[in-house]
């Protein structure tokens, strides 16, 4: 049953739970764990009671100073595969988190409010070959329709990432600032600008609830995608909420997909309802 329970918890909430006792158990069971801000005093805590293979994901709060977060015994840290920052201001620090963890494959960015995607362009062509996937959690992203040159520079590019979400659906609010054009879709516009320098890019998901879902289905936005990302195979919108017309968007979601077929056959664009 204990350990039923961890399923569901990071080992910091479990050792609270159940205190020190617990990592003798999880040792024992080869469960793998996640961490959750790794300070000194944790850490001195767990060293030699885990088997470093079983911690596979670390979260950090990037708002608090690099100095408290210990990560001098960097080899416990060997088998993490994935690491999720919150509110990371300094784009260039991921460098410094990533550097001591020789696996990793995924990427996590979680913020409390609106983003700028333009200011993310660093961390994503900083990124090494061996990171595939990057998740990003958001209340919405700013409008940069003001500054034509922005939108529309070209950049290096990406070349590893296969993979890319993002998930709005926990605001009530979608975007609290005003497109300077006017455009009704302009989040889809900035992240689909966002994605297109994802060069080899083949899986797409978007997160939203069902109030922002009519701005998501522009079929000008998803076929330039198409034209820009050679490698795309899948994008999933899924929308959290009940609906009354989701006749309208399947028929609306088959236009899409026919717009795609007009591009590039074997891209499927599915929306699905939770």
């Amino acid at each position: 049953m204990i350990l039923e329970i961890t399923r569901y918890l990071s080992l910091n909430d479990a050792i609270k739970a159940f205190s020190t006792n617990i990592l003798p158990i999880i040792r024992n069971s080869g469960r793998k764990v996640h961490i959750t801000d790794p300070s000194d005093a944790f850490m001195k805590i767990i060293l030699g009671k885990l088997n470093p293979e079983q911690i596979v994901s670390v979260q950090f709060n990037a708002e608090q100073p690099c100095s408290d977060i210990n990560l001098t015994s960097s080899t416990i840290f060997d088998k993490v595969t994935s690491m999720s920052l919150l509110n990371l201001q300094r784009t260039d620090e991921i460098i410094m988190y990533k550097a001591y963890f020789p696996n990793l494959t995924r990427v996590s960015l979680s913020y409390d409010n609106e983003i700028g995607l333009k200011s993310l362009d660093a961390m994503l062509y900083g990124l090494e070959t061996r990171i595939k996937r990057l998740k990003l959690l958001c209340g919405g992203v700013l409008c940069t329709h003001y500054d034509t040159y922005e939108r529309n520079i070209l950049r290096t590019g990406n070349y590893s990432l296969d993979y890319f979400s993002i998930d709005i659906s926990h605001f009530p609010v979608i975007s609290t600032n005003q497109c300077s054009k006017q455009y009704d879709s302009c989040f889809l516009m900035m992240v689909t600008d966002f994605i297109k320098n994802m060069r080899n890019i083949r899986h797409v998901r978007l997160i939203t609830n069902k109030f922002y879902l009519e701005k998501l289905l522009n079929i000008h936005e998803w076929r330039s995608l198409a034209y820009a990302c050679n490698e795309l195979k899948t994008v999933v919108l899924r929308v959290l909420g009940s609906l009354l017309n989701k006749a309208q968007v399947k028929e609306k979601q088959l236009e899409i997909q026919k717009a795609l077929d007009n591009v590039r056959e074997k891209i499927q664009f599915k929306v699905v309802f939770n």
